[in-house]
């Protein structure tokens, strides 16, 4: 499914790239949250449980945890 969407960003590396943008609502954690072989969400309780991010942008308000992803 494609939907065009409009939002707010920083760029902090200036490049030229095209890629499947991911949205993810809600803050996600990296360690323990998503499968480091598959790139699946396998936290059972975030909405995008079962997800896969391999090969994606990413957008998320926010990360959850303190070690890898955090920002």
């Amino acid at each position: 499914m494609s939907h065009d969407f409009r939002t707010n960003a920083e760029i902090i590396v200036k490049t030229n790239v095209k890629g499947e943008v991911f949205e993810c609502r809600e803050g996600l954690s990296f360690w323990g949250g998503v499968d480091p072989d598959t790139g699946c969400i396998i936290d059972v309780h975030h909405p995008n449980h079962g997800n896969f991010l391999s090969e994606k942008f990413i957008l998320m308000p926010t990360s959850r945890g303190s070690c890898s992803g955090s920002g």
